[in-house]
């Protein structure tokens, strides 16, 4: 109960029970229709357990005695059998849905954006190749389009997650792994690293601006014209373990022009569309990022 109360301190934009994609909204109506499933398993166990106890107490004389009972087929088929028929149940209930909005599969027809996001200790990259713009802590995605990440890590084990788009999912160093996820209408949401990977890891946490589409198309004139070209000297400084913050105030040294910092993020103009390439390619080889 406490738990539950708690929960309530949770904004809304970092839950999927106040989803704003569609995917999200999918995992919501399942989680109800599960619980729906599952309280009707529930109530009769914590109408029996009580019943079951009065009636077996130690003062009632009259209920049977029978030290020797080892099997009763009805009751065990009863015990096996219940939760044999709702697993099945639940399976072929969600068995269409999950296979046809699997996360390596676009939920609709249509558009998609291409993102590679980039796992480190402790924030996030994110290219956008198609765009020549690059990110760090923030990412912006259009309203009402599908959103298809690519994700590596150049170190440790990350996990992946915006909780009102849904899905989450595990960014390991040498391999790609990809999520497929659909943006609703405008607003303002929070992604985290959810994997336990030292100290720190818990501020490893993003914002995500899904705008309409022509202003998708300003940010991106926006991070390209403003922000500093994303060269492998300043990965470098972003690859090395610390927050945004650190990696900010060491990059502003390396340059004459200010950094363009957003919502605790900074923007990049990204020319080369080689870097996930390469330190996937790196990380692969048990190199270090050079």
């Amino acid at each position: 109960m406490s738990l539950l109360l708690l929960s309530a301190c949770l904004p809304k934009e970092s839950s999927f029970l106040a989803p704003a994609g569609l995917i999200a909204s999918l995992q919501r109506q399942w989680m109800i229709e599960i619980g729906v499933v599952l309280i009707a398993v529930l109530v009769p166990i914590f109408i029996a357990l009580p019943a079951i106890i009065w009636r077996y107490r130690i003062s009632n004389r009259k209920a049977r005695y029978a030290p020797d009972w080892e099997f009763y087929r009805p009751l065990e088929i009863f015990i096996w059998g219940g939760p044999m028929v709702i697993v099945a149940f639940l399976a072929i209930m969600i068995a269409g849905p999950q296979t046809r909005y699997s996360p390596e599969r676009a939920p609709t027809a249509g558009e998609t954006l291409e993102i590679q996001v980039i796992g480190m200790n402790w924030k996030w990259l994110f290219l956008y190749p198609d765009h020549h713009v690059a990110s760090v802590n923030t990412i912006t995605l259009p309203e009402n389009t599908n959103i298809r990440f690519a994700l590596t890590s150049d170190g440790t084990m990350q996990s992946f997650f915006i909780p009102a788009l849904g899905g989450q999912i595990y960014a390991m160093g040498g391999m790609v792994t990809h999520l497929n996820l659909r943006t609703g209408a405008s607003t303002d949401l929070l992604g985290e690293n959810t994997q336990f990977n030292g100290e720190g890891f818990q501020d490893q946490k993003f914002i995500v601006h899904v705008v309409s589409r022509e202003a998708f198309s300003q940010w991106v004139e926006h991070a390209f014209n403003t922000g500093p070209e994303l060269t492998r000297g300043f990965y470098r400084v972003l690859h090395q373990q610390g927050t945004c913050r650190d990696a900010h105030e060491q990059l502003q040294q390396m340059t004459s022009s200010p950094m363009c910092e957003e919502a605790g993020g900074l923007v990049f103009r990204y020319m080369s569309g080689l870097i996930f390439k390469e330190v996937l390619r790196d990380t692969q080889r048990g190199n270090n990022v050079k």
